[in-house]
Order: C-alpha cells, then structure tokens, then sequence
C-alpha cells in the first residue's frame, strides 16, 4: 500500500496521505470530538470495554510489563499470591468462556429457551473432531505455502466435514411432518429468544444515535450510495473456485492477511476510528503463552488472526443447494472492525473505502447496508466484502464497520453466545428449506399472544418504516397515525402488506424506501391531493411487489400494466377511470415488454390524459381500445365514446402495427364531438373538434381501412369537412356521415 498516494479527510479537518503510514491507532477517546453528541457517545464507550490494536496489545503484554516493574523484594509475594489464586483465575477463564471466549459472551445469562437448543458445534462428536484443528491451522497461517501444512489441515478437515454432515443428517434428514414441525418449533423457540432482548436495546441505541446525529446519518446515506454505485453489478462475494476445499481458503486468507491488516489499518489512521484486528501471534507469543498455561491457568492460545476452519466447515456443511460442502462462499475469514464514534464517522470510513476502490487499491466487492436494513435481532453496521488489487487468488476479505454506542450495548449482553446459537438454528433450517414454515410458526406465536400490527412488523425486517422521519413526518399526524391508521400486516407472514395514505399523506413524493417494502401488496392513495402522480408513477416502474394502487378508490392492476405479470391483453374500458389514473398507467405500459392489447375506452379521461396514453402508446406498439393485430373488422357503435375515446382510436388507427390488418371500422351513434341529443330531443355537452381531427389525421396516414361509419356522432361542419378531406382520393372508400 505505501506506493499508493491517496488524500482522506480526516474528521478533525486534517488532511491525510494514506503513503504517509502512521502508526495504528485507535479512537481517542479523551479528544473532544467535533460535536456533543460524538462526545457523549465516547463517554459512554469509556465505561465500556476498551477498543483498538493498541489495546489488545497492551492487554497481551499486560504481564511481562507488571513483572518487569516489579522489585525483586516482592516478587515472592507475587508468585505465592499468583499459586493461590490459580484455580480461582482458572475458573474465571472456563466460565468466560476459555480460549475461544469472546469479549461480549456471558453464558449464565443465556435466556431458558436457549440453553435447550444445542448448536452443531457443541456436539460430542465434532468437538472430538476439532480437537487437533487449532496446532493445524496455526502450521498454515504462518506458512500458507507449504504444501505439507496445508495437506495436513486438508485432511483433518475432510474428517471434521464427514462428522459435520452427519451430525446435520441426524436432525434434519428423513423427518416425518411431525418431526419436521418440532425442529421448526425447537429453532424458533430459540431464535426468539436470542432476539427478544436485542431488538428492543439495539432500536433504542440506534434512536439516540438517529436524534443526535442526523446530519452524520445524512452524510453515511450519501456516501454509501457512492460507493454502491462503484460497485460491479449483480454484486458477487465468493472465492475462487478452488477455495472450495476449506484448506485453500484458509491458505489464501493467510497468505493475504498482511495486506489486508495495512489497508484497515490505514483506514482506520485516515479517519480516526478505532481498530479491532486479530492477529497473529508470533512464535514470542506462542512460547509465552505455553508457559503461562502450565500452572497459571487461563492463558491464551496464540492466535492465528483468521476465522476458525471449524465454523467454515460448518458454514459450507449447512449451505443450502448445489455448493453445500464448499467453502467458496465464505468471505470472512479475513476480517477486521472499524469502530466510529459518530455517524459521520462512519461516512468518512466509506469515503475511505470508495477513494481506494477509486485508485484501484481495492474492489469493493459488495456491502450489506445493515445500519439501513439491520438484522433479525436488531444489530446495525455496514459490512463491506472487497479484495485487494493484484492477489492472485483475489480473496475477498471482510470490514465491519460499527458505531460505538451499539458496540457498548452489545458488550452489555450475552451477544455472542446468543447469536451463535440464533444463527446456528437459522442455518440448520435453511439447509433443509424450512425457512417459510420457521417464519409461519414465529408469526403464529406471536399472534397467539394477542401482539398488535405494529408489534408483529417491528419483530421482523420491515420494522424499520415505524421509526423512519421521512414516513412519519409524511403522515397527518405522524407516527401514530402512520401505526394507527396506515400500515396494514399480513398475519400469517408478519409483514407489511397494505398502507392505507388515503387523505392522510401530505407530501409531493412518497419516501424511496418505499422499494424496501418488499412485501406491500395494495397501496391507497385517495384524496391525496398534494402528491405528484408523475414522480409517483415513476416509482411504481422499480417496485416488483405491489399489485393493487387505489387511486379514487379504482385499484389499478400494477402488476399487470408493468408487466411483472406479463399478459398480452388488458381490459381497462368503462372503470371510470380519470386523468390520475392514466398518469401512473402511462408509466406503467412504458416499460412493459409483453403487453399489446388494453382497451381504456368508455372512461372518464380528458383529452390531455388521452394524448399521454397515446404518445407511449404509439412508442411501444400498444392498442388502447382493444383490436387485435389480426382483426379485420370492429364495430364500436352506441358505446357513447366522447373526444377523449376519440384521441384513443386515433392512436391506434395510426400504429400499422396495431390496425395493418384492419379494414373495417363502426364508430356510429357516439358523441366523438362532445355533444348528443337526449331523450327529449334537446342538444346536450360542448362542441369540441379535438378527438374528430386526431381521427382525421390517423386516417390519412392508415393504409389498410377501407370502410368507416361515423354516423350519429353531430360532428359538425368542422369534423365533417376534417373527415372528408382525410380520405379523399382514396378510392373504394365507403365513408358513413
């Protein structure tokens, strides 16, 4: 990376060369930030653990330091006090976890349901199998190009897979209906649980730091949008093919984790965030901690920096379809957190990581915006998936990238025991195709239990439009009337399925987030009077799961005109559909690929609502009354069809495409001209010439007709004179006035 020369912009207004190399360094939390809210946020995180490389470090040469400081007078006193106390420190560490303990595990906390489910991992058999994997891995990871270290870990891990897979079998494979619903039931017992208590902590961490920081929220959306424009589309995270073998992943991984601790760590400098990064021990280390383990208990493995081949072979053993067994999808073995003390923070680090995707340092690969979209038990970050330019193997590496707040709330839980065991019970129900019938059954539960519409979406991933501004600032009387009165649950799916804006929504566009409602099946939009329908329309184009759009309580078939549903035909005539309506189908029919036939006459357009669904019509070959391309001959006579229908056949008299084959057309006994005669024989309407002389036009372009009727239709002089003139010189033509 010191080659590269690439300026960020430091919060504190420095500007910063990424060739500089600075030593890592954390957030510092005794610096004033530059607002407030960051400096409570710091605050609290000092009472918290204590995050950065630098800390761990200190924390690994904790000992050798006291020592070293200690008088030799006293040092028998230490040791004496140290022999004392070993079995208590010992104890300490098997509660916490032992070796593979994490900073945020507190297992005698774990909810009753959870202590019932047991994860894969805690199974006798693989434990046995594990057993020799830690000496293995540590052999690759500090020599990821010897073969022999690397055959050696390749066949402990073919083992580990055939117990793993057998272990899975056994609970999952060959159930009777009866078993399967106790496996569904057993896991979403236990997801539950582990969710339960998260949800609500994380929403009310996320809430402080949305009211305090919104203008740093501001900045993140902005950056994030950047960066995913930068990223090649479909977004793609998976090794290459010969990193489906477990060992060759984890060879390439250490082959590329030198380069991968300079770029976070540069990151980290440049922005001023903090740094959790494993990494791995040198042989120092290793001796050290030998030799602290004999008697002292406790003492810490030395670490290979890398993500377990125990959790990579289950990962790849619990996948779903054709690549169950290969590693190849599995991105984080590689990984590291960058910790920000404020949101706009955060949005510098996605500067950081766009500008040396920019310099083609680094491809970013692809991100899970989960600050916007978090997960099921409420967690928030940004995960960012990328490699570094010029690794042959391209292994693509992982960055999470946390607020501080919610890093001090997960500290607080049980988090990681919790979610292995949340994301273990998720995974053993996706690899047998469960998961519709896990998402009924938690649904079920929480219906029984008598939870409202607004509980049931925030327990599942659309829970975020009860807490979003831009929606609850959209709706007359905010966000009680948006959980009140608009929002409308499916409750067997628990999820958002209706939103009822009718004369409630006060602004000119609905929120762009409406497209993450992937679930919204009818949308009403009566009386709405200050929204745009042109911009509305225009959003209708991208969201996939809508079907039903009630303007002037007509619901509009979305699907159908934008062709997600593809039809041929469409009949629209005589629904009394106004000019409103036929703003959002104008944009409809404009990108629908399969749709060449809807009749829209017998409405209540105007001519300009007319002329719009004529111009798109035009473009994509449609007809808006109904003939097919085939038809010879239509008879539309005493349908009462005014200007407006008029403007309608006019298109499609025009379209060879649409009337090629047509010869013979009846528009008899309507009111083309605006005006009829009622029963008493008095003139009623307005006189208007616009729909006579569309027609007149179409018909002189019209090659194939050959006969038409317009009798009854009091065109006037005007409309006569318009009719004539278009067909004159056409010989064989039968024209009816």
């Amino acid at each position: 990376m010191s080659q590269g020369r690439i300026q960020l912009d430091r919060l504190d207004g420095q500007r910063l060369l990424l060739s500089d190399r600075p030593q890592a360094s954390s957030a510092q939390p005794h610096a004033r930030p530059e607002d407030p809210f960051t400096f409570v946020a710091l605050r609290l995180c000092e009472t918290g653990l204590e995050h950065g490389e630098q800390a761990q470090a200190d924390r690994n040469n904790a000992q050798s330091e006291r020592s070293a400081q200690v008088p030799d007078l006293i040092l028998p006193l230490r040791e004496k006090a140290a022999k004392v106390l070993a079995p208590i420190k010992q104890s300490a560490a098997i509660d916490d976890g032992g070796d593979d303990a994490h900073g945020d595990d507190h297992a005698v906390k774990l909810p009753e349901a959870l202590r019932h489910f047991l994860p894969l991992a805690k199974t006798k058999a693989i434990e046995v199998a594990c057993g020799p994997l830690h000496e293995l891995e540590l052999a690759v990871a500090r020599d990821p190009d010897s073969k022999e270290a690397v055959d050696a870990l390749r066949a402990h891990l073919d083992v580990l897979m055939k117990v793993t897979a057998a272990a899975i079998a056994e609970r999952t494979e060959d159930m009777d209906e009866k078993a399967a619903k106790e496996l569904i039931k057993a896991c979403e017992t236990a997801i539950t649980a582990g969710n339960k208590d998260f949800l609500g902590v994380y929403q009310n961490v996320f809430n402080v730091i949305l009211s305090g920081d919104a203008d740093g929220m501001a900045k993140y959306d902005e950056a994030v949008v950047v960066l995913d424009a930068a990223i090649k589309k479909p977004a793609v995270a998976e090794q290459r093919d010969e990193a489906g073998d477990a060992a060759v992943l984890f060879a390439d991984a250490a082959r590329m984790k030198p380069s991968f601790d300079d770029v976070v760590r540069e990151v980290a400098s440049a922005t001023g965030a903090g740094l959790e990064l494993a990494v791995l021990s040198t042989k120092e280390d290793a001796t050290r901690a030998s030799d602290g383990g004999a008697g002292q208990g406790g003492a810490r493995k030395a670490r290979t920096g890398l993500k377990k081949t125990s959790r990579v072979i289950e990962k790849s053993a619990l996948r779903p379809g054709e690549g169950r067994g290969l590693s190849k999808c599995v991105c984080d073995v590689v990984r590291a957190m960058l910790v920000a003390t404020s949101m706009s923070m955060v949005a510098s680090i996605v500067r950081a990581l766009w500008a040396l995707h920019e310099a083609d340092m680094i491809q970013v690969v692809r991100i899970k915006n989960r600050f916007r979209q978090p997960s099921a038990g409420g967690w928030r970050d940004l995960m960012v998936n990328f490699v570094i330019v010029g690794d042959a193997t391209r292994h693509v590496c992982e960055v999470q990238v946390v607020h501080q707040m919610m890093l001090t709330a997960r500290k607080g839980l049980p988090g990681h025991a919790i979610y292995g065991i949340v994301r273990n019970a998720m995974e053993l129900i996706e690899s047998c195709g469960r998961e519709h019938e896990l998402r009924r059954e938690a649904v079920r539960v929480m219906v029984e239990e008598g939870k409202t519409d607004a509980e049931l979406i925030g327990a599942f991933e659309d829970a975020w439009v009860l807490a979003d501004p831009e929606w609850a600032e959209g709706v007359k009387g905010g966000r009680d009337a948006l959980v009140r009165k608009a929002i409308k649950v499916d409750r067997e799916e628990g999820r958002l399925n209706g939103l009822v804006l009718s004369k409630i929504w006060m602004k000119e566009a609905l929120p762009a987030s409406v497209l993450r409602l992937t679930a919204l099946r009818e949308l009403h939009l009566e009386d709405c009077t200050l929204l745009n329908l042109s911009l509305f329309g225009e959003a209708l184009k991208a969201h996939h799961s809508l079907t039903k759009v009630y303007l002037d309580g007509i619901a509009l078939p979305v699907k159908l005109l934008r062709g997600t549903d593809p039809v041929e035909t469409l009949d629209l005539s005589g629904k009394q559909l106004r000019s409103e309506h036929a703003v959002v189908i104008a944009c409809l029919i404009g990108v629908n690929g399969a749709l060449t036939v809807t009749n829209l006459l017998g409405n209540r357009l105007d001519a300009e609502s007319a002329k719009m669904l004529a111009d798109v019509a035009k473009q994509k070959g449609i007809s808006l009354c109904g003939i097919r391309r085939d038809q010879i001959k239509t008879d539309y006579s005493w349908k009462k069809l005014k200007p407006p229908d008029a403007i309608l056949l006019a298109s499609d008299l025009s379209q060879a495409v649409v009337t090629g084959a047509l010869t013979s057309i009846n528009l008899s006994y309507n009111q083309l001209c605006g005006i009829w005669t009622d029963d008493y024989g008095d003139e009623q309407g307005t006189y208007t010439a616009k729909g006579i002389t569309a027609i007149a036009h179409a018909m002189r372009v019209n090659g194939a007709l050959t006969k038409c009727d317009l009798r009854g239709n009091d065109m006037g002089e005007e409309g006569n004179a318009s009719i004539r003139d278009a067909v004159q010189g056409k010989t064989g033509f039968m024209l009816h006035l």
